[in-house]
């Protein structure tokens, strides 16, 4: 809706919605038809379409939650974009049970995207420790951070961080911060 003369626009999309977010001045819509993830971009000005959608087969949203997505502008018409994913079909409340498979990263330029990687868990180690170092109920259990030029990937109680090379974002390092459990006296 127009905000100013309230008029109201309608937008036909190939998915579902489950997000909406900002790319600068203009709007991402992310969403599945089922199977595949989809993100729409959409421009926003005094008739809004959709620019572009750009879709990853057997993918799923890892992380509903608003900060599981992240948009780091490198222009006014140009950044990157990190969002969790996971398998296909998943219901979003799994979120809270099963860890994100990986963050992807995308290219906005001039709303049109394209891949530029993602980063993956590796973890094989999965304990409860009942929220001592971690919770997924108040943090998420993924999400893209952009710090300082450096590109990292939080996925559990691992922390990924990737480059930016010939735009692809390839693994620089990882570590895993999952604490080892003590074992109780006499075993």
């Amino acid at each position: 809706m127009n905000w100013k003369t309230g008029a109201n626009s309608a937008i036909p999309l190939p998915h579902n919605v489950d997000r909406l977010d900002a790319l600068a001045n203009d709007g991402i819509v992310v969403g599945t038809n089922g199977n595949d993830l989809f993100f729409t971009s959409v421009r926003l000005d005094q008739q809004p379409r959709v620019v572009d959608t750009y879709s990853i087969k057997g993918a799923s949203q890892g992380e509903t939650r608003s900060q599981g997505f992240f948009y780091k502008p490198e222009a006014a018409d140009s950044g990157m974009l990190g969002l969790p994913i996971t398998g296909g079909g998943r219901p979003g409340y799994e979120q809270l049970r099963e860890g994100s498979a990986s963050i992807v990263f995308l290219k906005n330029d001039g709303l049109r995207f394209s891949w530029l990687g993602q980063l993956r868990s590796e973890s094989v180690r999965s304990q409860n420790d009942d929220c001592k170092a971690s919770c997924v109920d108040w943090y998420g259990n993924a999400r893209p951070i952009f710090a300082r030029g450096r590109i990292f990937a939080l996925l559990g109680y691992e922390i990924v961080e990737g480059a930016l090379k010939l735009n692809r974002v390839e693994e620089l390092r990882r570590v895993d911060f999952l604490p080892q459990l003590q074992r109780s006296a006499g075993r």
